[in-house]
């Protein structure tokens, strides 16, 4: 499966993404289109099994590999290991352009540090 449109929720926290994640599950969003990543996280293996045909790209680590698969543009990738590397936690949400952006809007005032969307 091939995710080309993403929402990532950045937040200070595991608890704080897994309140958001809890919060888009209520209000509809499939569990096999959320993926919390961060140090250690439990999580951050579903997004790497379901990506299981990855390959290593140029300079990536296997997850920001990951991260360019589901179409997330390599400054955002940099971006985003530093910040998990620092200690924050991605929610990403996967699905159509409407999908995305209604996660995007759940989220808005919900806490997170930062929401951007990638469209392809």
């Amino acid at each position: 499966m091939t995710w080309e449109n993403s929402c990532v929720a950045i937040c200070n926290n595991q608890l704080q993404a897994e309140a958001a994640m809890h919060l888009l599950q209520k209000k509809g969003f499939d569990a096999n289109t959320l993926s919390i990543v961060g140090h250690d996280s439990p999580y951050e293996e579903y997004l790497l099994a379901a990506l299981d045909d990855v390959v290593a790209v140029a300079g990536f680590s296997t997850l920001g590999a990951a991260l360019y698969r589901i179409a997330i543009p390599k400054d955002s990738i940099i971006r985003y290991e530093t910040l998990i590397r620092s200690g924050c936690y991605l929610l990403i949400t996967y699905g159509n352009q409407d999908d995305v952006e209604r996660a995007c809007d759940v989220l808005a005032g919900e806490g997170v540090c930062e929401i951007t969307i990638h469209l392809c």
